[in-house]
């Protein structure tokens, strides 16, 4: 694997099998990881070290399935970093589950004490199957990723076929408890890419004091060059120039398909794997016994 390098990160050296790399802060990273090529660029509000834009990338024991969250918290700053690493801790309790909806409900319940602070996030979970080239995506109100096609040179959003008015589905994380998710799936070709992004993009004012929108941030992102080595960098630079100014955390994350195979791994490799998975579910039961005894606690 690529290496991995950020301004604010706890990530090793590379992503390997079992690893979760997830930060909030300023960022400007590349490297790659089964099946695709990532670029993320972060930059919170007024410059900040640290911000409301919660990215995560993991892996899974086999190094095949790869995970993408991209979620938006409504504050800014130091209040909301402690979350990055509960997200990370998070994920290892789904690292190997295909089914990210699971991901998402849990997602919710870890967000749910942000009602008491006033506060919510938008969020997006992405999975990559390499097996089928298969993108599965979950969108807890946050805006739809946009899917540039390498082979026709054209771009389209990406949202939920299967749209629902059922109350209580694909709500923001800690709206409403229980809230349900659904997930919909792209099979991607070689080259094209995924583009999805935290609405300080959107709502970057203009020098008429309008905003961006999505219809303008997809008309700049459009007249770009998708294939550019630096495509990333270059959509953060349309909402930060002398005429259009951010006023609010930016985050923007591009997943080009290459369509690698996952590594092989060798017997101590998979042993090291299978010691650390068995460590995530020893302290999944921690958890589960602390949570529970302090729920008969607090009801009591």
């Amino acid at each position: 694997m690529s290496p991995i390098r950020s301004e604010n990160d706890t990530a090793p050296a590379s992503l390997q099998c079992m690893n979760v790399w997830c930060g909030n802060g300023i960022c400007e990273t590349d490297f790659s990881v089964t099946g695709m090529d990532v670029s993320v660029r972060s930059t919170p509000w007024h410059g900040e070290k640290q911000g409301g834009d919660i990215y995560l990338v993991s892996m899974c024991a086999c190094a095949s399935i790869s995970r993408y969250i991209l979620a938006d918290v409504s504050g800014h700053g130091v209040a909301v970093a402690p979350l990055t690493q509960r997200l990370r801790k998070l994920m290892y309790k789904h690292i190997n589950h295909p089914d990210q909806t699971y991901a998402a409900q849990a997602l919710n319940r870890e967000f749910a004490e942000l009602r008491n602070q006033g506060r919510f996030a938008t969020a997006l979970l992405l999975t990559y199957l390499p097996e089928n080239d298969h993108l599965i995506i979950c969108n807890a109100g946050h805006p739809p990723p946009l899917w540039y096609k390498h082979s026709t040179k054209t771009w389209q959003w990406v949202e939920n076929e299967t749209k629902t008015t059922v109350p209580g589905m694909d709500l923001p994380l800690g709206v409403l408890p229980g809230t349900t998710y659904q997930q919909s799936a792209i099979q991607l070709e070689h080259n094209d890419r995924i583009v999805f992004f935290s609405d300080g993009l959107t709502e970057a004012q203009k020098t008429d004091e309008t905003q961006l929108g999505m219809e303008g941030f997809c008309e700049a992102v459009v007249a770009l060059n998708a294939e550019a080595p630096d495509f990333a960098t270059q959509i953060m630079q349309t909402t930060s120039n002398q005429h259009c100014q951010p006023d609010d955390d930016q985050t923007v994350v591009v997943l080009r398909h290459n369509g690698s195979a996952a590594p092989a791994q060798s017997l101590r490799e998979r042993i090291s794997v299978m010691t650390r998975l068995i460590g995530v579910k020893a302290g999944a039961v921690v958890d589960y016994v602390r949570d529970k005894a302090a729920w008969r606690t607090n009801g009591a």
